[in-house]
């Protein structure tokens, strides 16, 4: 039985997160209002928006894009890794 409220494993929605911020800090600019996707803890994409977009979830403050010593690209909010 398979139900639309059911997670589907390939299912976009449920493999990235997507979190807005006022300030996000990355390659030596400050993007306000921005949005993040992660994905299983890497970013892949950032962008600034003016609408609220769906299935974001709003951290607020001030994010950091930082690249770890693996050369991956992580978000650093609070003091900690977002996964």
């Amino acid at each position: 039985m398979n139900t639309s409220c059911q997670k589907k494993k390939n299912d976009y929605r449920f493999l990235m997160r997507r979190v807005g911020v006022h300030r996000l800090l990355t390659e030596g600019r400050i993007i306000k209002m921005a949005l993040v996707e992660i994905d299983h803890g890497v970013v892949v994409r950032w962008n600034t928006f003016t609408d609220e977009q769906p299935f974001t979830e709003w951290l607020g403050g001030t994010m950091e894009v930082v690249t770890d010593s693996k050369g991956v690209r992580r978000a650093l909010w609070k003091g900690s890794y977002i996964k």
